[in-house]
């Protein structure tokens, strides 16, 4: 984890600069949690976006049962891109 000077990042009060925490994904559990609230972080590395149906997906399709063999190309994609992460 490295904190670093973003010219993205808003100031926090008058004449503050606030500093972003650079992470690359997958992110170990010791820069998880030295994070505070209010923190700005900036991500590299590969991450996966879904809402809510997506979520829902994934867990009831790859997690609570067997994968079934129509999504097992989908299933392997994720499991590989998600190494070390979370759904």
């Amino acid at each position: 984890m490295v904190s670093v000077d973003h010219p993205g990042v808003a100031a926090r009060g008058a004449g503050v600069r606030e500093m972003a925490v650079r992470l690359t994904v997958p992110i170990d559990e010791k820069s998880v949690r030295a994070l505070h609230i209010g923190d700005s972080v900036l991500l590299s590395g590969v991450v996966f976006t879904g809402r809510d149906a997506a979520h829902k997906y994934m867990k009831e399709t790859f997690v609570a049962g067997p994968c079934p063999a129509s999504e097992r190309d989908v299933y392997e994609a994720l499991k590989k891109g998600l190494a070390g992460g979370v759904i």
